[in-house]
């Protein structure tokens, strides 16, 4: 055996590192949506890749001012490239599978003020249980490709989970109707159509108002007002201010309520939730979650169950 021929540790490292890098390119598309999934800069992808075609002699990728392609070759090459990426992720998935202790980073995303008020303030309890593990929790209000962005987890605000994701249900929100402290004329729900009522929404739908009464009963509500915003923090401070009233979730308004600072209407009346949607716990199906992963899912999904 010629020693020259031996792989080093290194090397070998090195090598591998190379062909996750080279097989992100192809599977993303290009540098920049490589780079941020892997999170690294843009240079050190292109750099690693132009080392990979100089080691093996051929031009892998053809590059242009807007996009990225592949050669015949690293066509070919890709398809190996990929099998040995993924038997490397299987191998120190099983290994962090056997781990006796969760350890290391976890990275979740969730909607802002959602995120802000329901998930936030359980990881401290987590933390005191996974001391080795730590948690980027990245509050976004859009749309998030787990894989493409790197994320383990995602909470989500949705009727359905997105296809291909494997995803748990999570406690419905209660919504209560509910306006600043002081007399109001509403008595049923009819009367909504005559007082300022205050939406949330991007103006695409107009939706009524659902309420179902004591007695099992159903009706549905026209109601108009000078608001409609897209952020549940900002409807609340609108109905705070008294300008009129609004259907919010108990997550949301439950301190107000107590501390008197709102006023429940109709408590009577049970209100259907004015959005479609649920909060969802998802990650994607393609992979073994590490023992760190399974932690967090498990402690979230059980503080937060239906």
């Amino acid at each position: 055996m010629i020693a020259d021929d031996l792989d080093t540790d290194d090397r070998l490292h090195e090598r591998m590192a190379a062909l996750a890098i080279f097989t992100a390119v192809v599977e993303a598309g290009g540098f920049s949506p490589a780079a941020r999934k892997l999170r690294l800069t843009k240079s050190a992808v292109s750099k690693q890749v132009s080392r990979l075609e100089q080691r093996v002699g051929v031009q892998l990728l053809r590059r242009t001012t807007r996009s990225v392609g592949v050669t015949e070759a690293g066509q070919a090459f890709y398809a190996q490239a990929s099998q040995a990426t993924l038997a490397c992720r299987a191998a120190y998935d099983t290994i962090a599978l056997q781990a006796p202790v969760a350890r290391g980073l976890v990275r979740v995303t969730a909607p802002s003020t959602w995120g802000r008020r329901m998930v936030a303030p359980l990881l401290a309890e987590f933390f005191v249980a996974h001391p080795h593990v730590q948690v980027q929790l990245l509050l976004l209000d859009r749309p998030v490709d787990l894989a493409d962005e790197g994320f383990d987890l995602a909470l989500r605000l949705a009727a359905r989970p997105p296809d291909g994701m494997v995803a748990k249900p999570l406690k419905a929100p209660e919504f209560v109707l509910c306006a600043a402290p002081g007399p109001h004329a509403a008595k049923v729900p009819a009367d909504l159509a005559n007082l300022p009522c205050l939406r949330y929404g991007e103006g695409d739908r107009d939706l009524p108002w659902r309420f179902k009464s004591p007695d099992g009963g159903a009706c549905a509500v026209k109601v108009a007002g000078p608001l409609m915003v897209n952020s549940a923090e900002a409807l609340r401070e609108a109905v705070l201010q008294g300008t009129g009233i609004a259907l919010l979730p108990t997550w949301l308004v439950g301190e107000d309520l107590k501390a008197k600072r709102l006023r429940r209407l109709l408590p009577r009346w049970q209100a259907a939730a004015p959005i479609a949607g649920r909060p969802w716990l998802m990650w994607l199906p393609d992979r073994m979650l590490p023992l760190k992963t399974r932690a967090l899912a498990a402690h979230l999904a059980d503080r937060l169950a239906d």
